[in-house]
């Protein structure tokens, strides 16, 4: 048996009296097979006649279901209100004017407004006269839940330079290139802030474990900040820092205590769906306090993605451009979970920081060149009118200033550079015993005040 095409007309209803049509036509005798069901309504009315759609779709008597939406539209931008039910269902087709348009059945045939002296709904029915042809119901719902959002228009009126359909193809060509171009125009700024989903900072309970914790790590290093600003300051080479390595171990063992709480909660709390009980409960011990979240609105949503299509296209921006757009918008809305904020405690906090924390690093070995420096500065404080007995005290300080950066320095230990003290020292002796000959030999007289004393200041600078 052949199937044919019922139709039901809802138009010039009530949300009551669509519901009744609906349940008089899955109840009635007179046509039992509604397999393929064309409605007809008021573009105006879909949403207020959502009860109905629902009553059709869950009857379990329709196969495939065809929608025209009759008449203008209302809102600013103007916008087709479809409920979900029938936006899922059933294919749509909007006629904004009943009256419609006309063309020739011919390959290239411009369209012409039809007259409306005809009567207003003439070519309406002749449409739905067409659709009601299984064959075409069936191909026309193909083609419609091929389209965006399941809808569809069933005509457009070309208006050209030339007045010839000609102009079409190289307009749709020419609009097809802009729209599609990779690159083409800039997108507009995506919605923000919190009422499109943005994260709220949290809050940790005062006396909490973590804010305990999270208080015992900021004191701890501030106190290690302190110290090292102590060791800048060059007179630390003699008075030292006290307690230096103690207090870098101790700010690396609150840090590390920290990081480790973080990390549990982090992971015990990971979800992209929804909390549950004992996650909830894991926060709780842990002090800390959630902020309170918005239920999703999908109207806000859809308002900002309607806005942002608009503006972007208004603005000459092509699809790709768009759509990169959207793609940014999604991953940013998107529930990451907070197992995704590991890398960034890591990175935050890392293992070779807790590590030069709890072990510092011995002061690096004196430079290979400093016992040339030594040698010179011995040398030159010989020609003072000390004599010998300068070089001596020069190689002496020289000695004890490399001795001091390598034992006032975290890790310092003398014995591992015993061998670096020991090459300065000779460096230093070595230097007096250069000057000591060049003075016997080569400068007889002792030189005046104005030579000897920039020579003593030389060798002082070189020393410090």
């Amino acid at each position: 048996m052949n199937r044919c095409v019922i139709r039901l007309d809802l138009r010039s209803t009530t949300g009551e009296e669509a519901v009744a049509r609906a349940g008089a036509l899955l109840s009635g005798e007179e046509q039992p097979d509604l397999r393929l069901l064309l409605l007809v309504d008021d573009a105006r009315a879909l949403k207020a006649h959502q009860r109905a759609y629902e009553t059709l779709t869950s009857s379990g008597y329709t196969d495939e279901l065809l929608c025209v939406a009759v008449g203008p539209i209302d809102g600013n931008p103007p916008r087709l209100e479809v409920p979900g039910n029938l936006a899922q269902g059933a294919g749509i087709i909007w006629v904004p004017d009943p009256c419609g348009i006309d063309w020739e059945l011919a390959a290239a045939a411009p369209a012409t407004r039809r007259k409306r002296s005809h009567g207003p709904e003439t070519e309406l029915l002749r449409l739905l006269d067409v659709l009601s042809q299984p064959e075409v119901f069936h191909g026309t719902l193909s083609r419609v839940r091929r389209t965006p959002d399941l809808i569809a228009n069933p005509g457009l009126r070309l208006a050209g330079p030339s007045g010839d359909a000609g102009d079409l193809q190289p307009a749709m060509a020419s609009a097809a290139a802009r729209i599609l171009a990779p690159g083409r125009g800039r997108a507009p700024e995506l919605p923000g802030g919190e009422e499109h989903g943005q994260s709220r900072p949290i809050r940790l309970r005062s006396g909490g474990p973590l804010a305990v914790a999270a208080d015992e790590a900021r004191t701890a290093v501030a106190e290690a900040t302190a110290v090292a600003g102590e060791l800048i300051d060059g007179a630390s080479l003699f008075t030292g820092a006290p307690g230096a390595e103690a207090v870098a171990a101790d700010a690396g063992r609150h840090l590390k205590a920290l990081r480790a709480r973080l990390e549990d909660l982090l992971s015990a709390a990971h979800t992209t769906t929804g909390l549950t009980t004992r996650q909830q409960e894991a926060i709780e011990r842990a002090g800390v306090v959630l902020p309170g979240f918005e239920e999703f609105e999908p109207a806000v949503a859809r308002d900002a993605i309607s806005g942002y299509l608009t503006r972007g296209l208004r603005a000459g921006a092509s699809l790709p451009v768009l759509i990169g757009g959207l793609d940014e918008w999604q991953e940013r809305l998107t529930p990451a979970g907070s197992g995704a904020r590991l890398p960034d405690l890591r990175r935050a906090c890392p293992d070779e920081l807790l590590t030069r924390l709890l072990r510092p690093l011995p002061m690096p070995e004196p430079q290979r060149w400093l016992p040339a420096i030594g040698l010179v500065t011995a040398a030159l404080a010989t020609f003072a009118p000390f004599g010998p007995a300068g070089g001596v005290l020069m190689a002496a300080l020289w000695t004890l200033l490399v001795a001091l950066t390598v034992t006032r320095g975290p890790g310092g230990r003398l014995g591992a550079r015993a061998g670096a003290l020991v090459a300065n020292a000779a460096a230093g002796a070595a230097g007096v015993v250069c000057g000591t000959v060049i003075t016997i030999r080569a400068i007889p007289a002792p030189l005046p005040p104005e030579v000897w004393a920039p020579l003593l200041v030389a060798a002082l600078t070189l020393a410090l």
